[in-house]
This record gives structure tokens, sequence and C-alpha cells, in this order.
């Protein structure tokens, strides 16, 4: 783990491979626009969080008296998450997590009680994230591994810990899925409608395409039908929007 300065604006200890990532900076406008957003004590829900860069830096923003939910479906990369965690003191802590898929419907097989999933201790980590460091991981799909891989929807998600099933309150959501976009906000329907959050999406029209048959059309409709204004923030490798409610 070596300290860094990201996109030249922000301090996080990484794992040292990470080095080569951010060189030259990345996503610049995209996590501009999520810093301004972002309040101390803001509540964080990032689906796909990879590595566990950005959600640290979402962490780091909210500060001590915020949260993050994180919901990342390779095992692999927990322990990378649980360092960068462990690594620096301060930032916001991780409230929920989920090692699996957000989907359009939940599925919670493998069972709940299968520790490659999940921690026997319900306020740690999930045990994958004891393994050792990655450095090469690649992505997982959902429209390839949900049958072998759990599914939850952030509706379920978010409202599992709470005994009333409430919506609790949730400030930012964040995605990045690699095409399964709109399949994550069909479950999301009442985190929508309920607790408004401002919602960022990184958009893949062509994989979108390939592996659902949807298009960003499709996505920006949806929204609308739960009152929500799109702005796209960036194109690059991908389209960066922001959807305000």
């Amino acid at each position: 783990m070596i300290p860094m300065r990201l996109n030249g604006r922000w301090d996080l200890t990484l794992p040292q491979h990470r080095q080569t990532q951010w060189t030259g900076g990345w996503e610049q406008k995209r996590l501009t626009a999520m810093h301004d957003t972002i309040r101390p004590g803001d509540v964080i829900v990032d689906v796909g969080a990879e590595e566990g860069d950005m959600s640290a830096l979402y962490a780091l923003w909210a500060g001590r008296f915020g949260g993050v939910v994180l919901v990342e479906p390779d095992p692999r990369v927990w322990s990378n998450i649980r360092a960068t965690w462990e690594a620096n003191p301060g930032i916001a802590p991780v409230l929920d997590w989920f090692v699996g898929f957000a989907a359009a419907a939940t599925d919670l097989e493998p069972p709940e009680d299968d520790v490659t999933w999940l921690s026997e201790d319900w306020h740690g980590w999930p045990a994958c994230s004891y393994d050792e460091i990655v450095t090469d991981h690649g992505f997982r799909h959902l429209d390839e591994q949900a049958a072998a891989t759990p599914c939850i929807t952030l509706d379920a998600l978010i409202t599992r810990r709470h005994v009333d099933y409430k919506m609790p309150r949730v400030d930012v959501v964040t995605i990045d899925v690699e095409g399964s976009e709109l399949e994550v906000l069909k479950g999301a329907c009442a985190v929508l409608d309920e607790a408004r959050p401002v919602v960022f999406v990184s958009v893949h029209p062509a994989f979108m395409r390939d592996r659902w048959g949807q298009t960003p059309d499709d996505l920006r409709r949806f929204m609308l039908r739960h009152r929500y204004q799109g702005t796209l923030i960036e194109a690059t490798h991908e389209e960066h929007w922001r959807y305000d409610p």
C-alpha cells in the first residue's frame, strides 16, 4: 500500500499496482461532478465497486459521519477493497456490502451461508476479503454469470438491515456495471421513488446493445418515468450521466 494523489487532487493510500491506473488521471469530469455533489455525512451506494479506489474517494468526501454501501460481484477483489479501507482511517465506514450482482430480481443462490460470498460476522467484511491482494482480476458480467453468483435488487439491499423495511436515507447512487445499468435500475424503483438520490450512471452503449438488446434511450425513458432528468457529464470510453430527481 502506498500514498497516491488521485487526479492531482485527492490523497489516498492504495495498493501499489493501482498507481498505473491513476497515472495521468482518470474520469476527471465524472469524479469532479461527484465530488461537487457528495457532502460530508452523505450515504453513497456504489454498484460495481471493482477494486474500491473510487469507492474510497466517495468515502473520503463523505467523511467519517457518512457511509457507503458496496456492491461488487468478483470475490477476488474484495481483499483490495478491505485493504484500502484499513489503510485510510477516517473515511466513511462501509455500512453494508454485497458480494454479487445488483440486478432486477433477487436470487441469493449460492446460499447466504456460503463463506465464499458472505462473512459469518454480519458487521465485518466478507470472508473472501481476507485473501491476497490481486493485481489482475478482469470483470464479471450479469448476463454471463448471474446463475452462479448471488443477485439482489438495490431495493432489497438497502432495506434488508431495517426491521420495518422502510427506505433509509440514500443521497447518491453510482453505477458502473459494463452494460447492465438498466437491469440494476429496474431493481431500484423504491430507492428512486422514495429516497430520491442523485444517480450517476456510466453507460456502455455497445455492451447494453450486445448483452441486453437495450439502448441508452431505454434507460433515459425509465428514469423519466421515475421523474429524473439526465445530464451528460462526458463521453470518453463510455458515457457518464448524472440523473437528478
